[in-house]
């Protein structure tokens, strides 16, 4: 391939693509195999839209993810993709097990572990703690056959809102959706998978939904944010609170970010 020809990902024509073409294919298909065939047109389509020098890095990233090679001394994971088809590459957090996946989200809560034994990290899972009066919940759609509650968020409002992710069966893969009481269309990804989400996986579509708030991006902050203007900061750290029965550091992770987000508003 010559300078000035277009490439069929990079469709700059003033950028010499020359070896990475192949290397495209090889990422792309690597993330059908990983994900499925619309996560893979997903991602084509926002390597065509963005600069060749960010896709490259993307495409660079992605495949250092999905093989396991280490960049530098850090392990990176690949927890997903935006709705736009951006890949989500974190390094590994060492407090976290985010490649953790409950075996199935239609046994008994915690993966089949006996209540108070250690999770898969060596951490015992988070008791999942709820008032004793809950109204947010009483107004949530009502759950199909099958389908179960995956993770929680609880909003320290007036009226106690909730926004419930659920997951049911649809033949051989899982099915997933994002309710609250006010018949809000988020928009999230994955929509469906083949096996129960990671952690990592799970933590990206909370914080990469939309559809709420006038455009704002993630189910966490975003409501912090929201509530900023006139009230203190501090107040606001626990303001939403995040639980599963699934996912025993899930909890804790999102107590974390509430206080990097606290940081981050005070610097």
């Amino acid at each position: 391939m010559q300078i000035g020809t277009k490439g069929r990902h990079v469709t700059d024509p003033r950028f010499h693509v020359g070896p990475m073409e192949r290397l495209y294919d090889l990422v792309l298909d690597m993330v059908e195999t990983r994900f499925d065939a619309e996560t893979r047109e997903r991602f084509a389509g926002w390597l065509r839209s963005v600069r060749p020098t960010q896709g490259h890095l993307a495409i660079m990233l992605t495949e250092m993810a999905l093989s396991g090679r280490r960049m530098g001394k850090q392990n990176l994971t690949l927890v997903g993709f935006t709705l736009d088809g951006e890949p989500v590459v974190t390094p590994d957090l060492p407090k976290y097990d985010i490649n953790y996946r409950p075996a199935s989200y239609w046994t008994r809560a915690g993966d089949g572990v006996d209540e108070g034994s250690p999770s898969p990290s060596g951490k015992r899972p988070t008791v999942r703690r709820r008032p004793f009066l809950d109204l947010g919940r009483e107004f949530l759609p009502t759950r199909e056959p099958q389908e179960v509650e995956i993770a929680l968020i609880s909003l320290a409002s007036v009226t106690g809102d909730v926004i419930s992710i659920r997951a049911r069966r649809s033949g051989k893969r899982i099915v997933y959706g994002i309710v609250d009481e006010y018949g809000t269309n988020f928009r999230f990804s994955p929509t469906q998978s083949t096996q129960p989400l990671s952690l990592g996986e799970l933590i990206a579509m909370i914080d990469y939904a939309t559809g709420h708030l006038d455009g704002a991006r993630g189910l966490t902050s975003a409501y912090r944010d929201y509530n900023l203007e006139g009230c203190d900061a501090e107040r606001l750290v626990d303001f939403v609170t995040v639980t599963s029965d699934f996912y025993p550091e899930l909890q804790r992770y999102y107590v974390d970010e509430a206080r990097a987000w606290l940081a981050r508003v005070k610097a």
